[in-house]
């Protein structure tokens, strides 16, 4: 017995082993493994006439018709505006464009409204509904929310514990989770930007739960808000849009000095769009910074293609 459960365990031991260095030769193998293109022909960049393309002017022309619109969120008039002018840059460049439509559905803002319980308005304060809990919209009654407003610093409960919460806003700034206050009873959440650096990953402005809970950013005196009884009114549908894809095609020029490389190509691809946890205020400036980049891109190699050993995509 002892002998033949030791012919079996070496045995195992053998076979998984065995596995083990086949998967090991596999995935080696198998793995991309990386290509130093072929340098035959190909001079050393003109760094001087690069530097002389891409100016400040001329990348501060892009980013100026990227940000003019107040948001370029997928389905706003700012998208399709970044849209034109990314085409109609690379027609001008030479490149041929095929533009790949698509449909997507967004939350779109019907109408949003702050006023005080009278339905008066409040002199310069400006309210944006921010992304919607799953399927679930800042959408309020067609009357509107009417409550009190609490300020709170960190969404914790310590904070109200002399209030009321049911049916009345909270106040918090920009980044404080609004679970805590949510749970306690609270209609809406109003955020305020404090003026704190704020990292959307670490931030759950929104859940993936169709909660009835409307969040809301507030621009504007603020402090005229705290302990007073205000309206919100807002609908917020989604609805299907037509988006594109914008595909650029700049090729090579034929004959022999096109060189041997008709397999492989240079590809440089960005987003024209912006996100945002507020879709009407998503102007995108950093977002913007990569598809400025393949504008200034785009130029220099259309300067170049006579000299170009590979198609651009």
């Amino acid at each position: 017995m002892r002998r033949d459960w030791s012919g079996k365990l070496a045995l195992t031991l053998i076979l998984g082993g065995a596995t083990l260095a086949a998967l090991f030769v596999f995935n080696r193998l198998a793995a991309p493994h990386e290509k130093i293109l072929a340098g035959e022909g190909a001079g050393d960049p003109d760094y001087r006439a690069v530097l002389r393309e891409i100016t400040e002017e001329t990348v501060g022309a892009d980013l100026e018709a990227l940000l003019q619109p107040p948001s370029r969120y997928p389905g706003t008039a700012g998208c399709e505006a970044a849209a034109d002018h990314v085409v109609q840059e690379l027609r001008r460049l030479g490149y041929q464009v095929v533009e790949q439509p698509f449909d997507l559905t967004v939350p779109v803002t019907r109408s949003c409204s702050l006023t005080d319980a009278d339905g008066d308005p409040l002199p310069g304060l400006s309210l944006a509904p921010m992304l919607p809990n799953f399927f679930r919209t800042c959408t309020t009654p067609p009357e509107g929310l009417t409550g009190t407003v609490y300020r709170g610093e960190k969404g914790l409960a310590q904070e109200f514990e002399s209030v009321d919460l049911k049916g009345n806003f909270v106040l918090l700034p920009i980044g404080q989770s609004w679970s805590t206050v949510a749970g306690m009873g609270a209609a809406a959440i109003l955020y305020y930007d404090d003026g704190k650096k704020v990292t959307g990953a670490e931030w759950d402005h929104h859940k993936d739960a169709s909660l009835n809970v409307p969040r809301f950013l507030v621009r504007g005196d603020t402090a005229q808000l705290d302990g007073r009884r205000v309206r919100l009114t807002a609908r917020v549908d989604y609805e299907r849009c037509q988006l594109r894809n914008i595909l650029a095609f700049l090729d090579r020029p034929a004959g022999p000095a096109a060189g041997a490389d008709g397999d492989e190509a240079l590809i440089v691809g960005a987003f024209y769009d912006s996100f945002s946890y507020v879709p009407d205020l998503s102007p995108g400036a950093e977002q913007a910074g990569g598809v400025t980049a393949l504008l200034a891109a785009a130029r220099r190699l259309a300067s170049e293609r006579e000299a170009l050993r590979r198609p651009v995509f």
